[in-house]
């Protein structure tokens, strides 16, 4: 197996994981036993407050709330975020098919309109993003925890159920983004045709009609629905089968592994 954990930039504050989601389980097993400088709590509980606070606030989008439930029951792991690209791992993530983990903390430091400019120095860094570097030796502790679980386990740290309910949880994303797309666009255009616009403008003021909207169609999401459902059924199984070999490993000792 391989593993590519990748951290452009750090500071003081909270965890932040994105990358690939079969590895949120190990993500969560190493956030429970690394220890937060500031309120001497795993750093995991610590970004699962965060999580929570940041669903009150107004404009908060709906995955955030949904994750805020999950971040709220500690029988469940947190979700860790998709990567999109623009940083080193996207060689190894989108070319090479190397899954990745991008590690890093922050939120805290003051590290605004510095990135990438000649005033992001060492003395900037240390004095306001992270006095005493006490975050970058988190990040070292971190990582490093996360580069022993992988290399030292004889069966694989990766859950695919957590890839699996990924999966699913972005395919009700892109339904309900389907749902008010549409809604958007028919409740304009029947705006356009009352011509609501008009009489609601300032009449001594300039304006214009806004543009309207392209018509969403009605999408048949039902063979993806059905490719995912099969997707979960495989990952539980394979996850079951991994299972059963950790118990044989565990109860008849590691050669049993190797085998």
């Amino acid at each position: 197996m391989l593993l590519y954990i990748n951290s452009d930039t750090n500071g003081r504050g909270f965890l932040s994981v994105g990358g690939n989601h079969d590895f949120q389980h190990l993500v969560n097993e190493v956030a429970a036993g690394v220890i937060d400088p500031e309120t001497a709590v795993p750093i995991g509980e610590r970004l699962r407050a965060k999580m929570r606070i940041d669903a009150l606030e107004p404009d908060a989008k709906e995955h955030v709330k949904a994750e805020a439930k999950i971040a709220a029951d500690p029988d469940k792991d947190f979700p860790i975020e998709a990567l999109g690209s623009g940083s080193d791992y996207a060689s190894f993530l989108q070319h090479l098919g190397v899954p990745v983990l991008d590690v890093g903390f922050g939120d805290e430091g003051d590290s605004r309109g510095v990135y990438h400019s000649r005033y992001d120095t060492f003395e900037h860094h240390s004095r306001f993003v992270d006095p005493g570097f006490v975050y970058d030796a988190l990040l070292a502790k971190t990582i490093g925890r996360l580069v022993l679980r992988v290399v030292e386990t004889s069966v694989p740290v990766q859950r695919a159920s957590d890839f699996a309910d990924a999966v699913s949880d972005y395919l009700d994303e892109v339904k309900k983004l389907a749902d008010a797309k549409r809604e958007k666009a028919e409740t304009q255009a029947k705006l356009l045709r009352d011509r609501a616009f008009q009489l609601a403008a300032d009449p001594t003021k300039s304006s214009g009609l806004p543009r309207a909207l392209d018509r969403v169609p009605h999408i048949e999401f039902a063979q993806i629905e059905d490719a995912v459902d099969q997707l979960k059924r495989s990952a539980k199984a394979y996850d079951e089968g991994w299972r059963k070999t950790l118990w044989v490993c565990q109860t008849l000792g590691s050669r049993a592994c190797s085998r």
